[in-house]
């Protein structure tokens, strides 16, 4: 009788010992669960960022052409209150364009390939090579991404 006694603590130890091994297991498994669904919650973050980061890009390059239009209208118009008035629909573009960050590419300086596209170019006398002539059409940076770069007349 006695042994059976022994017997029985020793089979409880051992039962708690394996649900102890269990219940660690299925904390770990909870913890990598967690941390995958975190790592979900994040990838899934990031990639709604980037669609809407592409919208906004598709946005732009439609009104950029129509912005262009505008600027080639402003040039040919010769009474003064018809470029007041294209001034203002400008302005309200170009506002509309900055707030969802839009920037133009500065062209007052040095040609920089990674923003500006070279169409032609010119020796001047007097000009450093690689100075920016003339812009043909601006540029657009959106965040670190060139959405157009400006065209420019550079010196050679």
């Amino acid at each position: 009788m006695e042994e059976e006694g022994k017997a029985k603590p020793r089979k409880i130890d051992e039962e708690i010992v394996e649900l102890q091994q269990q219940a660690e297991a299925n904390l770990n498994m909870a913890k990598m669960i967690k941390a995958e669904f975190e790592n979900y919650k994040k990838r899934n973050a990031e990639s709604v960022l980037a669609a809407f980061d592409d919208g906004k890009v598709f946005a732009i390059k439609v009104i950029l052409p129509l912005l262009d239009a505008l600027h080639e209208a402003k040039a040919t118009m010769k009474e003064a209150a018809d470029v007041e008035g294209l001034d203002i629909l400008i302005r309200k573009f170009n506002s509309g364009l900055e707030s969802l960050n839009l920037v133009e590419i500065p062209t007052d300086g040095k040609f920089d390939p990674y923003v500006h596209n070279a169409v032609a170019t010119q020796q001047v006398e007097d000009v450093e090579p690689d100075t920016i002539l003339a812009v043909w059409q601006k540029g657009y940076i959106l965040g670190k991404k060139v959405i157009r770069p400006a065209t420019v007349k550079v010196s050679t």
